[in-house]
């Protein structure tokens, strides 16, 4: 983000790259998982409530038979295990990432596969989410544009990556590229640079140096272009929604609280609030500082937020979202703020995404379930000397065996019940 700048491409992209990049510290803050947590404060208590135990159940067998103490107290210590517990999450979630990974999303790491679990409210940004930047129809009004004059601008906005930019960009295909100097992106306003000597502006009208529309909330989107202090004029952007966006929402507003967050004016506002209904909340004109503020306000009502964004204005959004989900026409084009990837033709199945982060946290939960019960019925053996300990020693890897083939088959029958891939 920022100016542009030029590189010597040296190797091809890889998806193990943007994982690594995803992985760097400077994204990484401690780690946010409920389960983790609960399971490392489990753990600090579990050996010496086991070693208590033995304890017990030797004094006891010693002092009424002290030739089964010692069996007692070694069947109790081999028997009753941590492993299975403390696999659980990792097997449970790490099967998710790669079934999510085969619909072609893509998670920054497990603890997003609980944090979606756990949302309650779904934040949309409108431009390149909700609608089809490149599909969308283009109209200019204002003064004719020559060919120099086309290849200025499109020079300048060949260096943007807003999708209202390269959708605009896509006008003026075969123009020539010029050398561009000084290029600036404003978030949420605009891009400028000088070309040929000669200052070129495109993005909102105060931006530009155009009057407000007195009623540009009935406008659709446009971009205002200059060249040096002639005011051109603008190109209006009429947004194309995605397909089986109506479906989506329809599914969605039965159990989240929905927002609709837009920098572009109100003039889809009809459309949208019969689509999510009148309980949604819907705020236009806003920069990408208003859809970060607001999420922080969500947060701190004590809401869990998905931001379902394009990854480049909506980037601090993004990042203080509990989940922030980056919607890509190309998935090698992504922004480091974001827990997660989805690429735009399966974003209509969304609402199947999150069904099966929950189905995946019911899952430990089940298998902590088993875990548990595993521990207690073996110590429940072991110290009424009924367990051998040659037969903890084979039951204790049973138990973690079992558990990490429960994770990964319970994981796949979900994902294919839901619907996330073909049976």
């Amino acid at each position: 983000m920022g100016q542009a700048i030029e590189l010597e491409v040296v190797r091809t992209t890889e998806q193990s790259h943007l994982a690594k990049l995803w992985q760097n510290d400077v994204f990484n803050g401690s780690g946010h998982s409920q389960l983790t947590r609960a399971v490392d404060s489990i753990s600090k208590y579990f050996t010496s409530a086991v070693l208590a135990v033995a304890a017990v159940s030797g004094t006891y067998w010693y002092m009424h038979d002290p030739s089964l103490a010692p069996l007692v107290v070694t069947a109790v210590l081999i028997v009753a295990c941590p492993c299975a517990l403390a696999l659980s999450t990792p097997f449970t979630f790490g099967s998710a990432l790669r079934w999510f990974g085969k619909t072609h999303v893509y998670l920054k790491n497990t603890d997003v596969v609980e944090s979606l679990a756990n949302v309650d409210t779904v934040v949309f940004d409108k431009t390149g989410t909700l609608t089809q930047t490149g599909s969308s129809r283009i109209h200019y009004s204002g003064d004719e544009l020559d060919q120099r004059e086309r290849s200025m601008i499109a020079s300048v906005l060949y260096h943007s990556t807003h999708p209202l930019s390269r959708r605009v960009l896509k006008e003026f295909d075969g123009e020539e590229r010029l050398p561009v100097t000084s290029f600036e992106e404003a978030p949420g306003k605009g891009v400028r640079g000088i070309v040929d000597g000669v200052e070129v502006k495109a993005g909102s009208a105060t931006w530009v140096g155009f009057a407000e529309d007195k009623d540009a909330s009935a406008l659709p989107s446009a971009v205002y272009v200059s060249i040096g202090d002639a005011k051109h004029g603008r190109f209006s952007i009429i947004g194309k929604y995605r397909p089986g966006v109506e479906k989506l929402v329809q599914s969605l507003r039965k159990q989240y609280k929905l927002l609709v967050l837009s920098g572009d004016h109100e003039y889809d506002r009809p459309y949208l609030e019969k689509l999510f209904g009148d309980q949604a909340r819907m705020l236009f004109r806003q920069t990408p500082e208003d859809k970060l503020t607001l999420v922080q306000e969500l947060k701190n009502e004590g809401r869990r937020v998905l931001m379902i964004g394009d990854g480049l204005n909506d980037a601090g959004a993004l990042k203080a979202a509990d989940v922030g989900i980056s919607v890509a026409e190309d998935v090698n084009t992504f922004a480091p703020a974001c827990d997660g990837i989805v690429d735009a033709e399966h974003f209509p199945r969304l609402d199947r995404y999150m069904k099966f982060a929950r189905a995946s946290y019911i899952i430990v939960m089940i298998s902590f379930g088993i875990s548990f019960l595993y521990n207690i019925t073996g110590l429940g053996f072991a110290v009424t000397g009924m367990l051998s300990p040659l037969v903890s020693a084979i039951l204790m890897p049973v138990s973690s065996v079992t558990i990490v083939a429960f994770a990964l088959l319970a994981t796949s029958i979900a994902a294919k019940r839901i619907g996330l891939v073909e049976r």
